[in-house]
C-alpha cells in the first residue's frame, strides 16, 4: 500500500505525497497485513486498517519468560543455545467503531 500511495498524483499529475494521502495522520506499514486478498475477479488485494490506537487495549498478565532449552540436539551440535520466551498477553479494543478496515485496496 506504501508504494501504491507513493505514486498518486493529482489533478495537474503532481505526486501527492503520503501526508497529503493519508490526511496528515499518522501512517505507519507492515508487512503483516496481507496483500494477496481476492474478491470478485479482483486479486492482489491489500487490506488496510486504520483506528484510534489509544482505543486499543493490550493486558499483559505474566512478565516475559526466559528459558534455555538445553535439550534441543540441533542448536547443541552446533555449539548453539536454543531460547524461548513467553509472555502471556491478550488484546481487546473499548470501542469497535474507533477502528476500520478496508480487505479489498488496489
Amino acid at each position: 500500500m506504501k508504494a501504491a500511495a507513493t505514486k498518486l498524483k493529482d489533478g495537474q499529475g503532481n505526486y501527492m505525497g503520503l501526508p497529503t494521502v493519508f490526511a496528515g495522520e499518522r501512517a505507519e506499514f507492515s508487512n503483516s497485513v496481507p496483500s494477496d486478498l481476492t474478491k470478485g475477479s479482483g486479486t492482489g488485494l491489500s487490506a488496510v486498517l486504520y483506528g484510534d490506537w489509544s482505543e486499543l487495549l493490550i493486558g499483559i498478565w505474566s512478565e516475559i519468560d526466559i528459558l534455555v532449552n538445553p535439550f534441543e540436539s540441533t542448536a547443541y551440535s552446533k555449539a548453539n543455545v536454543s531460547i524461548r520466551a513467553m509472555a502471556t498477553v491478550d488484546t481487546a479494543v473499548r470501542h469497535v467503531a474507533s477502528f476500520a478496515a478496508i480487505k479489498d485496496a488496489k
